[in-house]
């Protein structure tokens, strides 16, 4: 039985792992994504999520009893912290690692900071993730920055 390791929590990674299950049945799959939730689609944070019109479910690409009825297993709040691609295994920062037969590196891309006067002042944020989300809508809730 193969092993397939998907790196990488947000869209590409739900896509990845659903598309390797269809091609797949039978492999051992296993995500690895750093935040600690299923895997989310990001453009909805800045838009109906802050809005208040969307719920993180509703973005979510695959439910939990998703990966449970496919066997695929998430381990989230972990991040790939070393790939030894010559023996193909992933170390993670749990401690663990994983040996592969394929592997799929869908980590995305990170907004780049500004180094500007007053970026790092209260207030200034960065929307990258779910928990950024949180501290914007918290603040246009109140209007006290985080």
């Amino acid at each position: 039985m193969a092993t397939y390791v998907v790196i990488g929590g947000g869209l590409g990674g739900a896509r990845s792992v659903e598309e390797l299950r269809e091609l797949d049945g039978d492999a051992r799959i296993v995500l690895i994504g750093g935040e600690p939730m299923l895997p989310y689609e990001r453009p909805p944070l800045s838009k109906d999520y802050l809005l208040g019109e969307k719920q993180i479910a509703d973005f979510t690409p695959l439910a939990g009893s998703w990966f449970a009825d496919h066997q695929v297993e998430a381990r989230l709040g972990t991040f790939a912290i070393n790939l030894d691609a010559d023996e193909r295994i992933v170390h993670t920062s749990d401690g663990r690692s994983v040996r592969y037969d394929g592997l799929v590196l869908a980590t995305g891309s990170r907004p780049r900071s500004v180094d500007l006067p007053g970026v790092s002042r209260p207030g200034v944020q960065t929307l990258r993730n779910l928990d950024d989300a949180d501290l914007l809508k918290a603040f246009l809730d109140t209007g006290e920055p985080s």
